[in-house]
């Protein structure tokens, strides 16, 4: 049983009370949120893919016919036993990147320096989540966009398989891409 009477704990709470000030209109005010992978803008290698940022709009007017199950380069053969492992979302994934809510251009942009880095860290697949994409946008979503960016010049060679991934890991709004180990230098 407490010590304390009713009229203590009024005469605190009107003490308490009478040292409120109340917020103004209730609003509250919040900071801008960090940009998720700023670390990749940090790097000053991305100011020097930045010039070929607009190539990917040349690609959409493109009379190539993509699918998502493609094998990319050209005389590269995936192990069978690979690409059964990827196509069930199996293989380990190294490092994953999240593009909703980027614009096209910074999408793109970011793609391809996540690419480059991941290839020059020797990553060897990595999971990309483009998310579905709305009805209205049509070609305009990251997601159309994707495959046709993955021939951008300075990625093409270094990709060996994409596919999209499997349900648990973001089934049509995800891609699992495999890329060539990096060689070594003696």
């Amino acid at each position: 049983m407490s010590s304390y009477s009713d009229d203590d704990d009024m005469a605190l709470w009107s003490h308490i009370v009478a040292t409120i000030t109340p917020i103004n209109n209730n609003k509250t005010t919040y900071k801008k949120p960090q940009e998720k992978h700023s670390k990749f803008y940090a790097n000053n290698a991305l100011s020097q893919y930045n010039n070929h940022i607009n190539s990917y709009r040349l690609l959409t007017n493109s009379t190539l016919d993509f699918n998502n199950n493609q094998t990319i380069t050209t005389g590269i053969n995936l192990d069978k036993n690979t690409k059964k492992k990827i196509d069930k979302g199996k293989y380990h994934i190294d490092n994953v990147l999240d593009l909703h809510g980027y614009t096209l251009d910074t999408a793109y942009s970011t793609l391809i320096n996540f690419i480059i880095t991941n290839y020059n860290e020797s990553k060897k697949c990595l999971l990309i989540i483009t998310g579905w994409g709305s009805k209205n946008q049509g070609n305009n979503s990251i997601k159309s966009n994707f495959s046709k960016w993955l021939h951008n010049e300075q990625v093409a060679e270094i990709i060996l398989y994409y596919k999209e991934a499997i349900s648990r890991h973001g089934g049509k709004g995800a891609f699992y891409l495999l890329i060539k180990s990096k060689k070594k230098s003696k």
